[in-house]
Protein backbone atom coordinates (compact mmCIF):
# COMPACT_ATOMS: atom_id res chain seq x y z
CA UNK A 1 0.00 0.00 0.00
CA UNK A 2 1.36 3.47 -1.05
CA UNK A 3 0.65 6.71 0.57
CA UNK A 4 0.94 9.25 -2.73
CA UNK A 5 2.49 12.54 -1.55
CA UNK A 6 0.78 15.94 -1.70
CA UNK A 7 1.72 16.54 -5.54
CA UNK A 8 0.07 13.40 -6.38
CA UNK A 9 -2.99 13.93 -4.91
CA UNK A 10 -3.65 17.22 -6.26
CA UNK A 11 -2.88 15.27 -9.52
CA UNK A 12 -5.46 13.09 -8.71
CA UNK A 13 -7.63 15.50 -6.93
CA UNK A 14 -9.70 16.23 -10.29
CA UNK A 15 -10.36 19.15 -12.56
CA UNK A 16 -12.82 20.64 -11.11
CA UNK A 17 -10.38 21.41 -7.73
CA UNK A 18 -7.24 21.85 -9.62
CA UNK A 19 -9.24 25.02 -11.97
CA UNK A 20 -10.57 26.63 -9.02
CA UNK A 21 -7.53 26.57 -6.66
CA UNK A 22 -5.60 28.04 -9.32
CA UNK A 23 -8.27 30.76 -9.58
CA UNK A 24 -8.00 31.37 -5.54
CA UNK A 25 -4.24 31.58 -5.98
CA UNK A 26 -4.48 33.92 -8.82
CA UNK A 27 -6.61 35.90 -7.02
CA UNK A 28 -4.57 35.54 -3.95
CA UNK A 29 -1.85 37.11 -6.22
CA UNK A 30 -3.49 40.16 -7.59
CA UNK A 31 -4.73 40.95 -3.77
CA UNK A 32 -0.90 40.94 -2.93
CA UNK A 33 -1.44 38.27 -0.42
CA UNK A 34 1.49 36.29 -1.43
CA UNK A 35 4.86 37.80 -0.31
CA UNK A 36 6.77 35.02 -1.29
CA UNK A 37 7.47 33.83 1.81
CA UNK A 38 7.25 29.70 3.24
CA UNK A 39 5.00 31.00 5.23
CA UNK A 40 2.87 32.84 3.56
CA UNK A 41 2.91 30.66 0.69
CA UNK A 42 0.99 27.87 2.88
CA UNK A 43 -1.38 30.58 4.64
CA UNK A 44 -2.58 31.21 0.74
CA UNK A 45 -2.83 27.10 0.99
CA UNK A 46 -4.65 26.68 3.86
CA UNK A 47 -6.70 29.30 2.26
CA UNK A 48 -7.54 28.14 -0.62
CA UNK A 49 -8.20 24.53 0.43
CA UNK A 50 -11.11 26.78 3.49
CA UNK A 51 -12.47 28.42 0.35
CA UNK A 52 -12.74 25.40 -1.81
CA UNK A 53 -14.51 22.87 0.53
CA UNK A 54 -16.61 25.75 2.21
CA UNK A 55 -17.87 25.79 -1.88
CA UNK A 56 -17.69 22.78 -2.46
CA UNK A 57 -21.46 22.36 -3.54
CA UNK A 58 -21.29 25.34 -5.87
CA UNK A 59 -17.82 24.37 -7.02
CA UNK A 60 -19.63 20.57 -8.00
CA UNK A 61 -16.41 18.90 -6.33
CA UNK A 62 -16.77 14.94 -5.91
CA UNK A 63 -16.87 13.37 -2.55
CA UNK A 64 -13.25 11.74 -3.27
CA UNK A 65 -12.09 16.04 -4.55
CA UNK A 66 -13.49 16.81 -1.14
CA UNK A 67 -11.63 14.33 1.03
CA UNK A 68 -8.11 15.14 -1.09
CA UNK A 69 -8.47 18.55 0.22
CA UNK A 70 -9.10 17.95 3.38
CA UNK A 71 -6.10 15.29 3.25
CA UNK A 72 -4.36 18.22 1.57
CA UNK A 73 -5.54 21.14 4.05
CA UNK A 74 -4.63 19.12 7.02
CA UNK A 75 -0.85 18.25 5.54
CA UNK A 76 -0.22 22.46 5.12
CA UNK A 77 -1.54 23.05 8.01
CA UNK A 78 0.49 20.74 10.17
CA UNK A 79 3.35 21.93 7.82
CA UNK A 80 2.77 25.79 9.04
CA UNK A 81 2.55 24.61 12.68
CA UNK A 82 5.91 22.90 12.26
CA UNK A 83 7.42 26.32 10.67
CA UNK A 84 6.29 28.10 12.78
CA UNK A 85 7.68 26.20 15.90
CA UNK A 86 10.50 26.03 14.63
CA UNK A 87 10.87 22.43 13.12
Amino acid sequence: WHVPDRSQLHFLSGWNTSVFEELIHATQFGQGLNDGSLVSRLENEIAAQKVLLKNSKAYKLTIPEMKQTEFVLISYTKELQDLVKGK
